[in-house]
């Protein structure tokens, strides 16, 4: 806790981050044209991106309190213009929006399978979060542009641990500073109160709260996993949409790297009327990202009925019980890139530093990798139909759950069949 405190914390980190951060984007323009011998490649898109999913289920989005866009975002926000992000794109909308064109430029691109692409994608990213740390106040890189701020925020809500301050203290005490600052420490980057923070989707555990509150009224506590997500003060439609968009993103991240995908994508260039052969993959990733929200969106107007509800509050309300599911196909899906290339990546970034290893490419068997995602989507499915039950029971129709509880079955066994096909490497 006294590193937590200190003022080493985050700054430290940050600066190893920010060091590995311009290396990747130099090694990826100058070294190895071939994603399975290069830093970046094996850095970013086999042991990172991966693994990070992972640190949600017990520290939320403590990354993002160490991320390097994040810290060079801040710091070039003291030198910039302060103004307010514009009122329209404030939210998840634009997060999400982002988020879904990184996925499909990932695969139009071809950037995981390409160390150049790796590198000029993360230039990218590095400058457009300068741009709005210059021009916007307060971390709005975080907040609502940054392309995997929104999905690491619901994401969290599922985590563990928690930050959260001692209402009876925060009662008595009636001091702002963390929220403005003590003069010696900024006061919450993420513009929440602390002394009234319920939710771990804007918590970076960047330690701000904990160093200039007062009272000592900010402590870390241990939590069920649906304790938040089925105590939400005010759902959002957006974070509903979230959950939803996620898991035909996953679906189609997962699609493309089995074999069923090259047979229907030549079938898709056969019967087309074009010559141009990414039509078919645009129609696949539209189709697959449409399905889910569709039946989401007719399983909450079912669920309204029952409730006395508006279609979009039920929208909003229910989106939450999508979360753990599509938590848990990230995760599957991810099992397979983290311990099926893990070893391969181990070698490779080992020997950008002189040090030769031959870990096996795959650190699991096969047959392992299945059992751990069958076991996490188990866990994942479980848990959505928990919390789907819970929400319709706190508005006191239990049988308003049971649409969302078919559609998370079916959902569900459509991942699981995906997860269970052979995935081809990606490096």
């Amino acid at each position: 806790m006294s590193f937590l405190t200190s003022r080493a914390f985050p700054t430290a980190l940050q600066t190893v981050g920010i060091i590995a951060f311009g290396y990747i984007i130099y090694i990826g323009l100058f070294g190895s044209p071939l994603a399975g011998k290069n830093f970046a490649s094996a850095l970013t898109w086999i042991l990172w991106w991966p693994g990070v999913v992972f640190t949600f289920i017990l520290i939320g989005r403590a990354w993002c309190s160490v991320c390097p866009l994040g810290a060079l975002s801040a710091a070039a926000q003291r030198f910039g213009l302060g103004r307010a992000f514009p009122r329209l794109l404030r939210g998840v909308g634009l997060s999400i929006f982002l988020f879904i064109l990184v996925t499909w430029s990932n695969h139009y691109f071809q950037i995981v399978t390409n160390p150049r692409a790796t590198a000029w994608f993360m230039a990218l990213w590095l400058f457009l979060a300068l741009a709005v740390g210059f021009v916007f106040e307060r971390r709005s890189w975080c907040r609502y542009a940054c392309p995997i701020g929104a999905l690491f925020g619901v994401y969290s809500m599922t985590s563990l641990l928690e930050l959260r301050p001692k209402r009876e203290v925060c009662a008595r005490c009636g001091s702002p500073l963390c929220l403005t600052g003590d003069g010696k420490e900024e006061g919450c980057p993420m513009g929440e109160f602390p002394g009234n923070m319920g939710s771990n989707r804007n918590c970076t555990y960047c330690m701000k709260c904990l160093k200039t509150c007062p009272s000592g009224s900010m402590t870390f506590r241990w939590r069920s996993p649906w304790k938040e997500l089925t105590s939400i003060r005010r759902p959002l439609a957006g974070e509903a949409l979230l959950a939803v968009v996620i898991l035909g993103l996953v679906a189609f991240d997962t699609f493309v790297m089995v074999a069923p995908f090259r047979q229907l994508y030549r079938a898709l260039f056969l019967a087309l009327p074009t010559s141009n052969p990414e039509v078919g993959m645009v129609l696949i990733f539209l189709l697959l990202l449409a399905t889910p929200l569709a039946l989401y969106a007719a399983a909450s107007k079912v669920a309204s009925r029952s409730l006395g509800l508006g279609f979009w509050p039920a929208f909003a309300s229910f989106g939450y019980a999508y979360i753990p599911l599509a938590l848990a196909g990230h995760l599957g899906h991810n099992f397979f890139h983290l311990v099926g290339e893990g070893g391969g990546g181990a070698n490779t970034i080992l020997a950008t530093f002189g040090v030769y290893t031959r870990f096996p490419t795959s650190l699991l068997s096969t047959e392992a990798i299945k059992g751990l995602q069958i076991l996490t989507m188990g866990l994942g499915i479980t848990l959505s139909i928990y919390v789907a039950y819970r929400i319709a029971r706190s508005r006191g129709a239990p049988r308003a759950a049971l649409p969302h509880i078919l559609l998370i079955l079916l959902l569900a066994s459509s991942l699981l069949f995906l997860l269970s096909l052979p995935m081809g490497m990606r490096h």
